[in-house]
């Protein structure tokens, strides 16, 4: 995530505000009722942005260890095909 939670690719915020819209248009999509979703919506904006920022971390710390994985993986299997490529048989 950049900045105020804001997704570089889309533009869109994710903050307590438009937490509680997606609650209120579309519980269901979310597996809970209107009732567990006004609970939640009730919950403190400082609360939600902090669960917001924590899990996006999370998410940011899993990305740039896949993106790492998958540079190593691709630099591996790209000098082994260049050796490959200098043996003859």
């Amino acid at each position: 995530m950049t900045d105020n939670n804001r997704g570089p690719a889309t533009g869109i915020a994710l903050d307590a505000e438009s937490l509680r819209a997606e609650l209120r248009e579309a519980p269901e999509a979310h597996g809970l009722d209107p009732e567990q979703a006004a609970e939640i919506a009730a919950l403190p904006d400082g609360q939600i942005n902090s669960w917001i920022h924590e899990l996006a971390a999370r998410d940011d710390a899993f990305w740039a260890l896949y993106d790492g994985l998958r540079r190593r993986t691709i630099a591996h299997l790209a000098e082994m095909h260049s050796t490959a490529k200098d043996v003859k048989p």
